[in-house]
């Protein structure tokens, strides 16, 4: 039960409420000029104290970046190209903004406004917010918050990243315009392997007697700095090319131990992230530019060259899913649902020969209207 008591400062009379803490320990808050805000802060502090919402106040006052330590340590976990984004996005835009904010005085409208004012970057502040909600999940852990206030703000809408879809012939145009690259390229464009993923093929992954590939590892460039590591999924998984992809990559992988890469650079080393100047990037400018390609694709772009391959060759949506190693064939679907609306087409041609098998339609006037052919 609080007690509200007046006390005499040189600026005049205050009132302090001394209350219990959940803890069974006396404290007090003092400061309060009128009686009745005292009695309205009592009051409130006690809802909180019965409802296990009670924080003290010298903990709702520890500033945001009190908590970057813990929160930073508990993400080495994580693979070194999400720790080098998440970084970033502390240094960029969390920290300057909210850095020195008392935690229990940031307001979900505030950070409502922070990411309408970077709406044009959704990605970008999107994986900040992610930083920022993190801070304070961190803050409600150490209990310096009864609740995370940002949860439920509405995140920016990121734009739908365009696909570029290929025919065989183009692809074949392409291929051969990467010269130097052709069996890497083709792979590519024919099995939708991300390029951290066909770049870290080694001899051994080549399946006996198979058109099947293992896929593994994949090249990590963090940085500049090249490391083999685990695949985006964490999970390997196998994947079907063509014959004579999987003859001519025998082929290449002859003298070759067990664990050599399949791929590397002309002169040795592992393939990173593909600069704008390199031989791809270079590839397709010439080709957009003397019109044989519609328009830019990057070598990550193949991948969408691959799945629009694949379903033009009548692979359906569980297939496409194992072959690019999505977690879900909805996560499929929502990715190429473009390439599935023919499948429409196909249900409600199949829907109108099962209908016209067993009734009939006649017309008269504006209306239809259903005739039963036993009685026709």
């Amino acid at each position: 039960m609080a007690s509200i008591k007046p006390y005499d400062t040189k600026s005049g009379r205050r009132w302090r409420v001394d209350y219990v803490k959940p803890d069974g320990k006396n404290t007090s808050k003092r400061g309060f000029i009128r009686k009745g805000d005292a009695q309205a802060w009592a009051e409130h502090n006690a809802v909180s104290v019965r409802s296990g919402e009670w924080v003290a106040e010298r903990d709702k006052h520890r500033r945001l970046d009190s908590f970057w330590d813990a929160w930073w340590a508990s993400k080495q976990i994580l693979e070194p190209g999400s720790t080098t984004v998440m970084e970033r996005s502390w240094r960029i835009y969390v920290k300057p903004r909210w850095g020195d904010y008392a935690v229990g005085s940031i307001r979900k409208s505030e950070v409502q406004a922070w990411l309408a004012e970077h709406k044009e970057k959704a990605s970008s502040i999107s994986r900040a917010f992610g930083v920022l909600a993190g801070l304070l999940d961190q803050a409600v852990e150490e209990q310096c918050l009864p609740r995370n206030p940002v949860r439920g703000v509405v995140l920016p809408r990121r734009p739908q990243p365009k696909h570029v879809y290929l025919s065989m012939d183009q692809v074949s145009q392409l291929v051969e315009e990467c010269s130097q690259q052709k069996m890497l390229v083709l792979l590519l464009a024919t099995t939708g392997l991300r390029w951290g993923e066909a770049v870290g093929l080694q001899k051994r992954d080549l399946m006996a007697g198979k058109d099947r590939i293992r896929v593994e590892r994949a090249v990590k460039d963090v940085g500049h700095v090249l490391s083999i590591g685990g695949l985006k999924t964490h999970e390997t998984r196998v994947v079907a090319a063509p014959h004579s992809v999987m003859v001519a990559l025998r082929r290449q992988a002859r003298g070759l131990e067990p664990g050599g890469l399949l791929f590397t650079k002309p002169g040795g080393g592992m393939w990173g992230n593909l600069g704008k100047n390199d031989f791809f990037n270079m590839a397709v400018k010439r080709m957009v530019d003397d019109g044989r390609l519609p328009e830019r694709i990057t070598a990550h772009g193949l991948r969408h060259v691959a799945a629009g391959l694949l379903v033009s060759a009548g692979a359906n949506v569980k297939v496409v899913q194992r072959q690019l190693g999505h977690k879900s064939a909805a996560m499929t679907l929502d990715t190429y649902a473009d390439l599935f609306d023919g499948d429409l087409d196909e249900v409600a041609s199949v829907m109108d020969g099962v209908l016209s098998s067993s009734v009939k339609f006649t017309s008269r006037g504006d209306f239809l209207r259903v005739v039963d052919e036993k009685t026709a």
